[in-house]
């Protein structure tokens, strides 16, 4: 897992709001990886995709306007 690299890399509310979406993203993708769902697991899988959204727009509106980020200029190449 991924975690333990992002730990402690921002001050929190920061770090814990990353650390629960790193937490959150490889849950849901144990979850989809599963090759037999059941009506539970499929009930599970739509929770946790529903908090994960929510928890994608709260990181948006809460912590991505803390920092000024640029794009690089390659970035914007690959983009366009």
């Amino acid at each position: 897992t991924a975690i333990p690299v992002f730990e402690g890399l921002l001050d929190d509310p920061h770090d814990a709001a990353i650390a629960n979406l790193l937490f959150q993203f490889a849950h849901w993708h144990g979850l989809a990886k599963l090759c037999l769902h059941s009506d539970f697991s499929v009930a599970i899988l739509d929770e946790e995709t529903t908090r994960l959204g929510n928890s994608l727009r709260e990181f948006q509106e809460t912590t991505c306007p803390s920092f000024d980020t640029r794009e690089l200029p390659k970035e914007k190449e690959a983009r366009e």
